[in-house]
């Protein structure tokens, strides 16, 4: 699956981990993979000319499946971010 984030959300330049969380239709927690310091460097290292969005690819197997996520930064400076959450688009 592929969690979609406007770059512009990101605006510290020290952040250690972030959360990623996948839920289910009742709010809890089915899968959790974070985001390394590495993987957000890479991410938020792509021109925003070139992309305008971070693309966050987590593979899981679970017996439900997730109806949103959140994305959850931590700046080394600042402390815990607010959390971007929304729901996967269904068709």
């Amino acid at each position: 699956m592929c969690i979609d984030v406007h770059k512009p959300v990101f605006t510290e330049t020290d952040y250690d981990v972030w959360v990623v969380a996948l839920m289910n239709s009742e709010g809890v927690e089915i899968y959790r993979q974070d985001v390394t310091p590495e993987e957000t460097k890479q991410m938020l290292g792509v021109p925003y000319e070139t992309d305008k969005f971070v693309h966050i690819w987590r593979s899981f197997y679970a017996d439900t499946m997730p109806v949103s996520w959140v994305v959850w930064p931590h700046s080394i400076a600042k402390g815990w971010m607010d959390r971007i959450t929304d729901k996967f688009k269904t068709n």
